[in-house]
Formats: C-alpha cells, structure tokens, sequence
C-alpha cells in the first residue's frame, strides 16, 4: 500500500504543475480579437512560408497537407520567433503561428501531420503529439480519429514516462473502433515505452499474419516497481506478437477487448525480480467482457503469478492454449471456455469461481501436483472454490454456523401419513445414496424425568432416520433402513421405475412437527460427470402404490470382527469371538448384569474363563 501511494502523490504533483501554463495559453488564444483575420491557405507547408500581416493575425487552414481535409484549423500569427512542434506551433524566419485550441482533448495525430490513407507512416506525428502532450497536458498522450493509420514502430526509449496513453476514436462497444492500424511486421512491437501510468483504447489492430508471417507486438511496457494500466474498446487481428506485453502490474484493468486469429500471446505479464519493492509477481488484473477465438499458437493469457486477479464474463473458445494463470490468485466470473486444445493452467493457483462454463472438452487444470510450474504460492493458503446452479466445489475447510436442508416435511396431526420424497437418478451400479430424515416424532415434556427403558417408543429428545439406497447388479435398486431415538419414520418403500430410477416413500408417525431432509452420495456429481447422479425432489403427501417395495429396516455395526445389530424379524444381532465351552467355568455364576429386554428389567449372569 506504502509504494501505492508514493506513486499516486507523484503523479497527481506532476500533473498540477504541468497544466498550469498550457491552460493559460489556451486563454490568450481565444481572447485574440476577430477584426486580425488575414485569410485562409491549403496547407501547413503554405502556413509555414506566411508571414502575419501584424501581431495577432488570424489564419484557416484547410488541411494540414494539401489536397487533404484533416489536420487544418484556425492559426493566430505572432511577429516573434517560435518553436516549431510540428502540430500546435509553426515557425518561420521571425515569425510563428499557433493554433487555437478551445478543447486540448479534441486535437489527433492527423493535427501533427499523420493520413489516415493505411500507408503513411504515422510514427513521427504520434510522436510529435506525445511531445506536445507532455509539455501541456501530459494525460492526453496520442489521440487518433476514425481512419486508417500505418504505423511502422513508436518506441519511446528507455527513459521512464509517469503518463503515456494512445486513444481512438472514442466508442462505447470494443466492437465498434473506427481507428484502425496496421504495421510493416517487423519484429519490434508497435508501441515500446517504459510508462508508469498507461492507457490503450478504442484501436483495432491488424498485424496481417495472414498476409505475411511476422512476429511483430502490439503494446510493450518494460516499466519495473509497479505499473498502472488501463485498457479498453481492443480488436487484435492476425497479430504474431504478444498483442499486450506488461511488467510488474500493480493496478491493471482491460475491459471489451476481443481477438481472432492471432499466435502470440493476448495478454502477458510477469515480473522484473526487482529487489526494492520484492516484484516476482504482478498483481491486481482484471480481464472483462472479451471474446478470444481462434488463435492457434502461444497462450491467450500468459499471466502466472498474478494474485489479487479477477477475470469476468470472458469467452475463449477454439483456440491451441487459453493461457497460465498458475501460481495465481484469481476470481473467476462467468468464463466460458469451448473447444480449446489444452487446459487453463490453473496448477498451484487459489481459484474463486463462478459459472464457468467448458464446451467440447475445454478444462482447467486447477492440481497440486508435480513441477511445471513448481510451487510459489504458499502452501497453507491452498485451495478453491467453484460455485455452480448445479452444486459446488470446495478445495479447503468449510466453516458454518449450522445445517439445514431446503427439503421439509411435517406431520402434526393425530395419524402416521405417507409422503413421496422423490425420484433418485442414479446413473452407476453400485453406486449409493444416503437418505438422512432428522426430526423427532412427540414432543411432549418428560422425556429426562425417568431412564430409558423402552427403545423403540421410549421418551427421549432426538431422533432421526436414514435410509440406504444403492442401484444393484441386476439393474434394480434396493434400499434399507433403520431409526434412531424418536424416530419420526415407521416405514419405508421404494418404487424402482427402471435401471436409474427409483421413487422413494416414508410414512411419518403422527405428532411430527418437523423433518429436514439431507443427502449425502459416492456417485459422480456434475463436476465429474455430464450425466450425474440426480435427485427430483417431491416432498408433498403421496401414498405409495402397488408397484413399490418393502424397504427392511435393518441396521449393522461392527469392526470386522465383533459388532451389534438388528434385523427386520426383531431380531437382535451380536458378533463376537466364541469362547470353547470347555473353557467355562459354568459351576456358578460369577456375577450378574443389569439389562432391560423389552422394557422389562432383568439380571444376566457372566462367568469367569478358566
């Protein structure tokens, strides 16, 4: 945060400072009186070679290059040397006219001398703008207007720059830029500066892969200790090199920004290593609202180890690689990946998301294992979330307040009733479900005023219910049950509709005023599988008809070797080590024990092994 701010105080006093004296130019060319008019010519060059008639003349334009009609305006003359800057000031022997500027945001390239006729090279007059921007207004940067511009490569040097910024004709749809660039397909990227703060919108570039193979970039910002970058409005077409190549991200949002048919990588970021600050990583990348399709070489995104990282209703779809987000700390929000060759390389990386969508095969490689990439991120901080309408995912601890469960029944009434829970899709043999009804049926008081005697319809205050379904070899599910303390559930049917398919039915006992519902499965869920298992939920009152079966209640637990259970004839079930009777000291009894058999208390003797 301490860095953050050095940052932002800089910037904000380098800004102030500049401005001052351009607003103040901008004044004294507007206050200039009418009557100096002097006439109009065609072109700069013209311009350059007129002399004003007096201090004050005013002179139109028409266009800055002749048989044009871009870049012309209206000029005042002063009868004093001037430095010529190739866009605002033209200089004669003597003499200098400025043009007047009643809006510093509505001047472009074209007014330093760039044609929008795709063959030109625009660099020098971007490059002119820049400088002009720089010493007025240094947020304007280089502006453009509708049309279409060559530019063969605008490198800035290596000095560092607190603001560069190339705009667009301005829109409000990342379909809809009207400036449009091309390039000559060198190997350098079309913009190479080392910029604190930049800003790249409203452009459609087209590196015409198609036409000629090339390697050539689009934006390169070498800055170290923290970079500042916004992007918005972006079409990259046939580009061969990294179309958005950063460093050392400290805040970086790109929003409506699309490509196709590229085969480099769309957006790069990685990290400087620089000491000062500890910058191995880039942080705080938000991607929103793109559409990436078709490119066939490098990675969409090749961002590892960025943390504090968002992307947003994003689609990449038939493309070789959709990027390395490893090592990363990333929300993910409504990304649809469709028909991608590789997965998302998510490896090692703490994942939040929501409504991902992957078509044709798509993935996201999201494991913990091996070491490509080795580990960066803390290993007591793993884990993911992914939350779906069809359920979710979690890759750490859950922490809650309590359970409950969206699925209710009651019975408060004087008599047991039948209700139909639902349909249980089970797509797998062998696979089971686990049906938990937690209520207690009666809830009259008393229940700690005397010992339990009687299991079954002894007073106590808990009960539940669980039922055990598994589809079977035969293709036929079967299921059982059994209850515990007031147990709200007196029996249990099961309709077995087909292989799949199986209705279940309970019938509660009468004076139950509440029962939740909770499921627990070892099939695939839809995180695993297209055709999961599935449950229709009912729970409404419904009678089970002939077509159903008896579920048994029955219940078993043991260790392998020694357990208690009971069966559906009323049996009680023990398994145990025997003991050769011959090994029994039976001439008496060693003691006895206290027990209760049907609610009627008895004594059980033991004797001691010889």
């Amino acid at each position: 945060m301490k860095r953050r701010q050095v940052l932002q105080s800089a910037a904000s006093s380098f800004v102030a400072a500049l401005s001052v004296g351009a607003i103040s130019n901008r004044a004294e060319a507007a206050a200039l009186p009418a009557s100096y008019a002097q006439g109009d010519i065609g072109s700069v060059i013209e311009l350059r070679s007129t002399r004003p008639s007096v201090n004050g003349a005013k002179m139109t334009v028409r266009s800055y290059h002749s048989g044009l009609n871009v870049g012309g305006g209206d000029f005042i003359g002063y009868l004093s040397s001037g430095t010529d800057d190739g866009g605002t000031v033209f200089a004669g022997n003597g003499y200098h006219w400025r043009r007047v500027i009643t809006d510093p945001n509505s001047l472009t390239i074209v007014d330093f001398g760039a044609k929008p006729d795709g063959k030109t090279d625009s660099a020098a007059a971007m490059k002119a703008m820049f400088a002009w921007s720089q010493a007025n207004y240094p947020t304007i940067g280089i502006q453009l207007p509708g049309g279409k511009f060559f530019v063969s490569q605008v490198d800035m040097g290596t000095a560092e720059l607190p603001f560069f910024r190339v705009a667009g004709g301005a829109v409000n749809f990342g379909y809809f830029p009207s400036t449009n660039l091309v390039s000559d397909g060198q190997k350098s990227p079309l913009f190479k500066v080392v910029a604190r703060r930049a800003e790249i919108s409203n452009l459609v570039f087209n590196g015409q892969t198609n036409v000629k193979t090339n390697y050539q970039g689009f934006f390169t910002n070498t800055c170290t200790g923290g970079q500042f970058f916004r992007g918005a409005c972006l079409r990259f077409q046939y580009v061969g090199g990294a179309s958005l190549s950063l460093l050392d991200t400290l805040d970086c949002k790109i929003d409506q920004f699309y490509a196709n048919n590229c085969t480099n990588d769309i957006v790069r970021a990685g990290w400087s290593g620089r000491a000062a600050g500890v910058w191995d990583h880039s942080t705080a990348i938000e991607l929103s609202n793109f559409n990436i399709q078709n490119c066939k070489s490098g990675k969409v995104f090749n961002l590892p180890r960025c943390t504090q990282s968002i992307m947003h209703n994003g689609w990449i779809e038939h493309c070789t690689n959709p990027g390395d987000i490893s090592n990363g700390q990333w929300i993910l929000d409504a990304l649809s990946l469709e028909d991608c060759t590789n997965p998302l390389n998510a490896r090692y990386s703490r994942l939040n998301q929501r409504q991902t969508n992957l078509q044709s095969g798509s993935s996201i490689d999201n494991s913990n294992t091996g070491t490509d990439p080795s580990r960066w991120l803390s290993a007591w901080e793993m884990g993911s979330t992914r939350i779906e309408s069809f359920g979710s995912d979690l890759g750490g601890s859950l922490r809650y307040g309590h359970i409950n469960s969206q699925y209710r029944l009651s019975n408060n009434v004087g008599t047991a009733e039948w209700f139909e829970l639902g349909n249980f899709f089970t797509p797998t043999m062998g696979d089971n479900w686990e049906i938990e009804l937690f209520g207690q049926t009666q809830y009259n008081a008393g229940s700690t005023n005397q010992p339990l005697t009687n299991l079954i319809s002894g007073k106590t205050t808990g009960g539940k219910a669980t039922i055990h379904l598994q589809r079977k070899g035969d293709n036929k599910a079967e299921a059982t049950w059994f209850g515990e303390g007031s147990c709200p559930v007196l029996a249990v049917r099961i309709e077995p509709r087909s292989a799949t398919d199986t209705k279940v039915f309970v019938k509660i006992n009468n004076w139950t005023p509440t029962i939740i519902v909770l499921l627990k499965s070892n099939g695939k869920d839809r995180f695993l599988a297209g055709q999961c298992l599935r449950f229709d939920p009912v729970m409404e009152k419904g009678a089970p008809g002939s077509a159903t079966e008896n579920a048994p209640a029955r219940f078993s637990l043991h260790n392998g070797q020694a357990g208690i259970g009971g069966n559906e004839e009323g049996d009680l079930l023990l398994a145990t080590r025997l003991v050769a009777a011959s090994s029994v000291d039976t001439s008496k009894a060693k003691g006895y024990i206290h027990v209760v058999i049907n609610g009627e208390t008895v004594a059980m003797p033991y004797f001691n092994i010889k």
